[in-house]
């Protein structure tokens, strides 16, 4: 379903003030919250605006969870994101995690640097500057490699091996992703395939990478639709399992701020994520290995 603006408005002559204009109208928030678009164009700073053009607010969906600042450094944040808000803002009204922190530092929406994103339905760790020397610091550490990121997710379908490494163009683009199985489970539901936790570091950043990654080798993350994966599972007993999110979840990130001198923070594993790995069959300590057992 497309969103429709919660506010729509033609500019008049004599209207060339987007600020004013958006407090009259009781929007003025959205403006701040990256919701206020001009022209089909996301807008967030005081703007002249022109006869004829068209203002449009979108409205901000509310959420049960907040994201939580994990550790700080020298002006670098790292923050846990919940699943269902985006890590910048967008026009699907989503929260987001740059305007949050924004706001509890009281600083300006874009002096918020994200050194790394997460898409809406993937939940965990994110590391964002919110000084200039830091946002300095990071978009160059990030250029040099020296930004780890570390992910658990739930795949199903062909058995995943012990380590490996998923080398694939993604959008035209050479993309590296590295793997490590930590536990796999047989299900009545994946058939003769079967359903793995595995641990997935990916080398380069392309969109969707993972995803396309993992279900281009025949093992799709869990709740990943667009590209194969299951929405939902029947047990055996008949009952339905419902799937309320994407099986991906940013577990940990690493930021290499000078030798042997490493920023680091993890996000927990949601609960959702341990349901369903549970009703699967694993065992909540299986998120803990870090590869899978040898026998």
């Amino acid at each position: 379903m497309v969103r429709q603006p919660i506010f729509r408005w033609q500019v008049q002559v004599g209207e060339s003030s987007l600020e004013a204009l958006l407090e009259r109208s009781g929007h003025l928030a959205a403006l701040v919250e990256g919701r206020t678009f001009v022209d089909n164009l996301r807008v967030n700073s005081r703007l002249s605006l022109r006869p004829d053009q068209v203002v449009e607010v979108y409205a901000a969906k509310p959420h049960p969870e907040e994201p939580e600042i994990l550790a700080e450094k020298a002006g670098i944040l790292a923050v846990s994101k919940p699943v269902g808000w985006s890590t910048e803002p967008d026009r699907a009204g989503e929260s987001s995690v740059v305007t949050w922190v924004a706001e509890k530092r009281g600083i300006p929406r874009a002096e918020v640097f994200a050194g790394s994103r997460l898409d809406s339905p993937v939940s965990g760790v994110l590391l964002l500057a919110v000084e200039p020397k830091a946002i300095k610091f990071l978009s160059q550490a990030k250029q040099a490699g020296g930004l780890t990121r570390s992910y658990l997710a739930l795949l199903g379908g062909k058995p995943v091996a012990a380590k490996g490494t998923w080398r694939l163009q993604v959008h035209n683009k050479p993309a590296e992703s590295h793997f490590s199985l930590l536990r796999s489970c047989s299900h009545r539901a994946f058939a003769h395939e079967g359903v793995s936790l595995v641990r997935l570091t990916p080398v380069t950043g392309r969109m969707h990478q993972l995803r396309i990654h993992s279900a281009a080798a025949g093992a799709p993350i869990l709740g990943d639709v667009r590209n194969g994966g299951v929405r939902r599972f029947t047990q055996p007993n008949g009952e339905v399992e419902e799937l309320a999110r994407l099986m991906l979840h940013a577990s940990a990130v690493s930021l290499l701020f000078r030798p042997g001198e490493d920023f680091s923070a993890s996000a927990p594993v949601p609960l959702e994520m341990q349901r369903v790995w549970r009703a699967l069959g694993g065992l909540d300590q299986d998120f803990l290995a870090e590869s899978v057992p040898q026998t």
